[in-house]
């Protein structure tokens, strides 16, 4: 099958990402398409704009609830860059000059602050369409099986928001090409061309950030700082 050939100049790191991405949907599906248990689902979920072209998006509507889930309390920040996506799609099609005789759609897909959740949500935006010839329809369309995450067809990924979320779902997008596009993940991790491949961001790195606070300090000649930081890929 097409999409068992290995890419060509993949690291070792990739290589493995990349047996175990084939092996997990390989060994999960009943029909061509991965089933990941326990991922909340639902239209407060996920908001579809078909069109010809589709972009994703994973970002963090909701909050996490306390059993790893999704909560009923909406961030309302994250709300306005679906709001903008739309904006800026519709005012897309709207022009002619753009992308003519083609209609843009997007995926946007909740995975409430949750980087399990961000990574399962990761999952519906691979391509599939040569893992099996009886998981499409005829038409274009994945036939959807019994306990199967939605899937869906893009030409890239915008989000996750998080670094944390950004590390694992850009690095196992590299392998398969996909662009993702960050406007918030700012980790210098994501700085490794070799292992982010793909990954692409509107704000500059932690490292900026960094040189900018050390030449605060050696300008007012600090001679003592405290620093605090958290765990993972952002801290």
């Amino acid at each position: 099958m097409e999409f068992l050939k290995i890419p060509p100049k993949m690291y070792f790191h990739q290589m493995l990402s990349y047996f175990m991405t084939i092996a997990l949907i390989t060994l999960v599906t009943n029909c061509g398409a991965v089933i990941i248990p326990n991922l909340p689902q639902g239209n407060q979920y996920e908001y579809v704009q078909q069109g010809d072209l589709k972009i994703g998006f994973i970002t963090n509507v909701h909050g996490p609830s306390e059993n790893g889930g999704c909560s009923n309390s909406v961030s309302e920040g994250f709300v306005f860059y679906t709001e903008a996506l739309k904006f800026a799609v519709d005012n897309i099609n709207q022009n002619d000059s753009i992308l003519p005789n083609i209609t843009l759609g997007f995926v946007m897909l909740d995975n409430c602050m949750s980087s399990r959740i961000a990574l399962g949500r990761a999952f519906s935006f691979l391509p599939q369409k040569n893992i099996e010839d009886d998981a499409n329809d005829g038409k274009g369309n994945r036939s959807e099986c019994v306990g199967q995450e939605k899937s869906y067809d893009i030409v890239g990924l915008l989000g996750p928001d998080w670094s944390s979320h950004a590390v694992m779902v850009a690095s196992m997008y590299s392998i398969f090409d996909i662009p993702v596009l960050s406007n918030y993940a700012t980790s210098d991790q994501l700085n490794d061309r070799n292992q982010y491949s793909s990954f692409l961001r509107l704000v500059s790195a932690d490292s900026y950030q960094a040189k900018a606070m050390v030449s605060f300090i050696n300008q007012y000649n600090w001679t003592y700082i405290s620093l605090l930081y958290g765990e993972g890929g952002y801290g």
